[in-house]
């Protein structure tokens, strides 16, 4: 029976995934406190904004934090598990970044959204074949 441990790459996977979901979640509190909003979004399109990039992530990351665990704990090198995931943090950024300034199609937004559901993919079908 092998011994199940996690790469210090992976723990700094998930540490910078959990920052960044620190910081959105700091900015809605800080346009929340600004503006004077208790809950929702008190009709603020850029709080809307910020409350649904915050809960995009909510929404994603952890499945493929997950996916990309299983992947390595099943045999999938630590720097294709550092790739994939400096390559989910950029596409995270992205979409906060894209999302942030509008509400429509943008680059960040939609470059981001490709690019994580690509990882995620690859992730998932390597966890799978590993």
């Amino acid at each position: 029976r092998r011994e199940l441990r996690m790469s210090d790459t992976f723990a700094w996977i998930f540490a910078a995934h959990a920052l960044l979901f620190v910081v959105l979640g700091l900015y809605v509190i800080y346009l929340r406190i600004t503006g004077e909003v208790g809950i929702g979004d008190g009709g603020n399109p850029q709080l809307k904004r910020a409350i649904r990039a915050h809960a995009n992530f909510a929404e994603w990351i952890p499945i493929a934090l997950m996916a990309l665990g299983l992947a390595e704990l099943r045999g999938v090198s630590e720097s294709t598990i550092g790739i994939l995931g400096g390559l989910l943090l950029l596409s995270r950024v992205g979409h906060a970044i894209g999302l942030n300034r509008s509400i429509g199609v943008s680059v960040g937004r939609t470059g981001g959204m490709t690019l994580m559901f690509i990882v995620m993919a690859v992730t998932t079908v390597m966890a799978a074949l590993a």
